[in-house]
């Protein structure tokens, strides 16, 4: 998306240097400015809404609960050593 938007903006770039020096531009040209700046407004607002999406609540959620999870790992590691030398000592 992002490769899209700044390959947008330096054509758009090339096109406003091309009549920089005063000449007066073309409406082919006008047009395709017209619609590259059209094309950009509508990808920042796709990218907008895609940085909007990853801010749910179910993200929030996993970051508030990745400390619990790494306990209840090392938690689970103790029982499954503690069930391990279990069964060896009563063998």
């Amino acid at each position: 998306m992002s490769d899209e938007l700044s390959t947008n903006r330096e054509h758009q770039r090339t096109l406003k240097a091309k009549y920089m020096s005063g000449k007066k531009v073309t409406s082919k040209d006008q047009k395709e400015l017209d619609m590259l700046e059209r094309k950009e407004r509508l990808l920042s607002r796709k990218s907008h809404m895609l940085e909007a999406s990853n801010n749910t609540c179910w993200t929030t959620l996993w970051a508030i609960l990745r400390p619990f999870q790494f306990v209840f790992g090392i938690l689970l590691l103790l029982i499954a050593a503690f069930l391990f030398i279990s069964i060896l000592l009563t063998r």
